[in-house]
């Protein structure tokens, strides 16, 4: 009886599998393009964006005006006849000192203080006090107690206004001395001791607004004889000053005018502006004829000298790779063939 055989033979011959090749030549891509990639240096990308520099200057500045102070000739209480900011002729009465206090006690008893300011008496405040918020800074901490004083001295103002009509109304009870303004012009109830400043003697220390009071005169007030109680502004004309760095006087050129924006208000003003030279460095002083009204309880200021914008991609420093180049002056370019509108750089190499 003959044994099974039970062995099965396999075939050993090598086929082409195209599949195979295929994953063979990726792996090797890969692997390559592994290796070449670590030698290179590698290259780090960034998200640029379009976005607008501003070279505008900002600058805390100074307003001086021409100001005339009028004392009191005699002692008793203030009666205010001509509102804060309004215009006043010369030699017209501006108000009486009453020697008896008949003013004082004709405030208190006849004036109702329920509803006693206006919704645009109350807008006024808000401005002042939107102004801070927007100026704000940490670091002049101090500016705090200059927006408590601009406060308390509006309310002053508003009130003085308000218990002046009340006083006119019945200014037939009033007896006393008459006090008359040698000047016409624009009538103010605050003293801040800027009223006979000169520009020429000017320094930083002006600039610190740390230091500075200012004093608001009202209806009711009693004075003694020799105390301001009046101030006149006689001329439209003012002088906005802010100390200036040569870097911001070489970034203004030869310009005669600048355009600006004063306290972030909505709108722009052109005037021109001279350099001048303080007792401690160097100072720009802008020429104003107008506006003098709305800044007209203002003794510092914030101005926006409005430059040119550069407008492109804001791109970081690190961003920035050196490059070997050739620079190819424009002559070397010329028309070709029957192109006679289009230039070209015929480059050959060997």
């Amino acid at each position: 009886m003959s044994k099974r055989n039970n062995i099965v033979k396999f075939n050993t011959d090598i086929k082409f599998n195209v599949a195979t090749c295929l994953v063979v030549i990726i792996a090797l891509y890969v692997l390559v393009s592994v290796f070449i990639s670590s030698r290179k240096e590698p290259i780090t990308i960034y998200k640029v964006n379009k976005s607008n520099t501003s070279n505008n200057i900002e600058l805390e500045c100074l307003a001086i005006r021409e100001e005339y102070i009028i004392k009191s000739n005699a002692t008793g209480y203030l009666c205010y006849y001509v509102r804060d900011g309004e215009k006043a002729k010369r030699y017209s009465t501006v108000c009486t000192i009453d020697k008896s206090g008949e003013v004082y006690n004709l405030i208190n008893d006849n004036t109702d203080y329920d509803g006693l300011f206006t919704e645009e008496n109350y807008s006024d405040i808000r401005s002042i006090i939107s102004l801070y918020k927007v100026n704000y800074d940490n670091i002049s901490f101090y500016n705090s107690y200059v927006f408590e004083s601009n406060v308390n001295n509006k309310v002053l103002d508003l009130t003085n206004e308000i218990l002046m009509q009340e006083v006119v109304s019945d200014s037939t009870q009033i007896t006393g001395t008459t006090i008359t303004t040698p000047y016409s012009g624009i009538v103010t109830y605050y003293i801040d001791g800027f009223e006979n400043f000169n520009i020429s003697s000017i320094s930083k220390k002006d600039f610190d607004q740390s230091n500075y009071k200012k004093e608001t005169l009202k209806a009711g007030d009693s004075v003694d004889a020799g105390t301001p109680i009046i101030k006149v502004i006689p001329s439209e004309k003012w002088d906005i000053i802010a100390p200036i760095s040569q870097e911001q006087i070489a970034a203004l050129g030869d310009r005669s005018k600048i355009t600006f924006y004063i306290n972030n208000s909505s709108y722009t003003v052109s005037m021109p502006f001279e350099i001048i030279n303080g007792t401690d460095g160097t100072y720009i002083d802008i020429k104003m004829d107008k506006y003098l009204m709305n800044f007209l309880s203002e003794r510092y200021v914030s101005i926006e000298i409005v430059m040119e914008d550069d407008t492109g991609l804001k791109i970081p420093l690190s961003a920035i790779v050196e490059k070997d180049v050739y620079k190819v002056p424009i002559a070397y370019f010329s028309a070709g063939g029957n192109q006679s509108y289009t230039t070209k750089l015929n480059i050959q190499v060997k």
